[in-house]
């Protein structure tokens, strides 16, 4: 026979761990806010920035998601920022060095191309990942910002 005390016992060992698998989930993200193009969550890593004509900042989850959506806008923004990943410091993208490599950002966009704030950290990454850096027209956002913006 069940006695009050099973239930109690049993109730708290349920409650436990359903809080442990909540703080769990809790401390295993490492997303910042939600990508404006699809909604996923931002690693701080990868993220781009976008400040449009109205000055209004966007972020997304990966430079694929940011062409994206810049790509169904009317207006020209006024700067777009990516994350120098080997600082974590984000760097206007006209002064970003990229490099597609064999590494994945985004497994739901496929993004492979990577920003960095200096040139030896970017051939660094393509070294050590089969990458190529990306020159002129092949660079993301190529023609979207103005010159004048650096």
């Amino acid at each position: 026979m069940i006695t009050t005390r099973s239930w109690i016992i049993g109730l708290a060992s349920v409650a436990l761990l359903a809080g442990l698998a909540v703080v769990g989930n809790f401390n295993r993200r490492h997303t910042e806010g939600r990508c404006a193009f699809d909604g996923a969550g931002i690693d701080p890593l990868y993220r781009v920035r976008i400040l449009n004509e109205a000055n209004e900042s966007h972020e997304f989850c990966c430079i694929r998601c940011a062409e994206s959506w810049l790509a169904k806008q009317k207006t020209p923004p006024r700067v777009i920022y990516v994350t120098d990943e080997a600082t974590g410091e984000e760097i206007g993208v006209l002064g970003a060095y990229f490099v597609r490599s064999l590494v994945v950002t985004n497994f739901t966009t496929a993004n492979r191309i990577h920003a960095f704030g200096k040139k030896a950290d970017a051939q660094k990454h393509a070294s050590l990942f089969k990458g190529t850096l990306l020159q002129d027209s092949q660079r993301p956002f190529a023609g979207a910002v103005p010159e004048c913006v650096r």
